[in-house]
C-alpha cells in the first residue's frame, strides 16, 4: 500500500526525518513507549535559561548597581548551557528515538534507542536499533528508491514490516 507523504522527494532533511517517523511509528504500534524525558529537559533548560535573560534585561537595578545581578545571571546561563551540551553530547548522542523499559518476552525489561543517517549521495538510509542493559544493536541499510517513489509515495507497509524484521532479529540475538 503506497501513500502520497513527500513533495519534495530531493529535500534530504525532509526524506530522513519521514524515514524516521515510520520507524518510530512502527516501535509505537510494536507496544515500544516513546520516553520524552531528556526532550522535557531540554525545555525546561530553555525556560530557565529565559527567566535568566529576562532577570537581567528588566531588573528596574540601574547600570552600576546591577552588575552582580548580571554576572550570576550570566553565570548560571553558561552552566546550565555546558551541562546542556555535555548531555547532547554524551547521552543523548544521535538518537532519535528512546523508549520507555519493556518486558520482551520471558526477558528483562529493555530500553530501545535508534540513531539514523540518510547517505544523500549514495539514496541509503540506515538505522540502528540499540537494545538496554547491553551492547546488542541491530542495523539495516536500505536504499530508499525501494520504498520511496518518484512521485512521493511512500510504500508504508513493506517499511513497517523492515522495521519488525530488524527487532525480531534483535529478539533472536538474546
Amino acid at each position: 500500500m503506497a501513500e502520497k507523504v513527500l513533495k519534495d522527494i530531493y529535500d534530504a532533511p525532509s526524506v530522513k526525518h519521514h524515514f524516521d517517523s515510520h520507524v518510530c511509528m512502527t516501535l509505537c504500534k510494536e507496544g515500544f513507549r516513546e520516553n520524552h524525558m531528556l526532550s522535557n529537559l531540554r525545555i525546561a533548560v530553555g525556560l530557565i535559561t529565559s527567566a535568566l535573560a529576562v532577570i537581567s534585561h528588566f531588573a528596574p537595578i540601574p547600570f552600576p548597581d546591577i552588575i552582580p545581578l548580571l554576572i550570576v545571571c550570566v553565570s548560571i546561563y553558561y552552566f546550565i548551557s555546558g551541562a546542556h551540551y555535555l548531555v547532547s553530547i554524551f547521552i543523548e548522542k544521535d538518537y532519535f528515538f528512546q523508549s520507555h523499559a519493556k518486558k520482551i518476552g520471558k526477558g528483562n525489561d529493555v530500553v530501545l534507542k535508534i540513531h539514523s543517517d540518510f547517505d544523500t549521495k549514495s539514496a541509503v538510509y540506515s538505522f540502528t536499533v540499540e537494545k538496554l542493559p547491553g551492547t546488542e544493536s541491530q542495523s539495516e541499510s536500505l536504499y530508499i528508491g525501494d520504498y520511496l517513489l518518484e512521485d512521493g509515495e511512500f510504500l508504508t507497509q513493506d517499511f513497517r514490516k523492515l522495521v519488525r524484521g530488524v527487532l525480531r532479529k534483535l529478539n533472536a540475538a538474546d
